[in-house]
């Protein structure tokens, strides 16, 4: 096995940002093709391009003036940048946060249960009807229900257990 994890925060960003690449999503789209397929010893031993497991959408909520809108193009335009490093790609939809809705005081994160489904929701349905993503190159995994009933860090982060 092969790979590493990589922690990208949000659909579209630049946090990373390099003279060739603005976005930290360009970068490591860059980083995968350079480092995991342009060499031929890996590509051998592996069996070609790797699976990459993504996620975004739970800290890009937080965002002040992002529409889901929006975050559905900054999904489609993260997807696509992977279609090249990547032989197959699995998203993984968002975990439940712990406040229900927003008549829920028990915080004040913009983060609900109500919006993430509503964003879950919205990924899904993008990916079925963009022509621009194979759909045999995407699985999507709703981690949404298992997430719910799980012990919570704070109102977004599960515990180590999960």
């Amino acid at each position: 096995m092969y790979g590493g994890y990589f922690s990208i925060e949000f659909a579209r960003d630049v946090e990373v940002q390099t003279p060739q690449f603005l976005t930290t999503q360009e970068n490591m789209a860059e980083f995968f093709e350079e480092h995991y397929n342009r060499n031929s010893w890996i590509l051998e031993q592996f069996g070609g391009r790797p699976i990459c497991i993504v996620s975004a959408g739970i800290h890009d909520i937080y965002l002040p003036q992002i529409t889901l809108g929006k975050f559905l193009d900054n999904v489609e335009f993260w997807l696509d940048l992977l279609m090249t490093p990547c032989g197959h790609i699995v998203w993984l939809q968002n975990t439940a946060p712990l406040r229900k809705d927003e008549t829920d005081k028990s915080s004040s994160y913009p983060q609900t249960q109500k919006k993430v489904r509503e964003w879950n929701q919205g990924v899904f349905e993008r990916l079925n009807e963009t022509q621009r993503l194979p759909k045999d190159r995407i699985t999507v995994v709703d981690v949404f229900e298992a997430s719910r009933t799980q012990p919570h860090a704070d109102n977004i982060h599960l515990k180590p257990d999960w």
